[in-house]
């Protein structure tokens, strides 16, 4: 899906590629998406005690407070770097009233 993403960046929107990457895009994050419903979180269900799925679910709700909310290709791909990287993009965000 990266790659999709950059070559759709890379493709001009009149261009007859971008509307090929595009559904070959939303084609794989909606597989992405049913494989991620109908088996991971099944089996997580089924495996993992309540308990301990309230406290992944908290751990991906305190990630997605401090994660980009932008692309950043030429960033290299460093966990420490991903909160500072958060917190311009939130920065941005708000400045330009994105998201809203």
């Amino acid at each position: 899906m990266e790659q999709l993403l950059k070559d759709l960046e890379a493709t001009d929107a009149g261009d007859l590629a971008f509307t090929r990457i595009l559904v070959h895009l939303k084609t794989e994050v909606f597989a992405h998406v049913k494989d991620e419903e109908d088996n991971l979180f099944v089996r997580l269900r089924e495996g993992c005690h309540p308990f301990v799925l309230e406290s992944l679910g908290e751990k991906v709700r305190h990630a997605q407070k401090s994660a980009p909310t932008r692309p950043h290709p030429a960033v290299p791909a460093i966990k420490l770097l991903a909160p500072g990287v958060g917190l311009v993009d939130r920065v941005r965000d708000f400045v330009t009233g994105r998201g809203k």
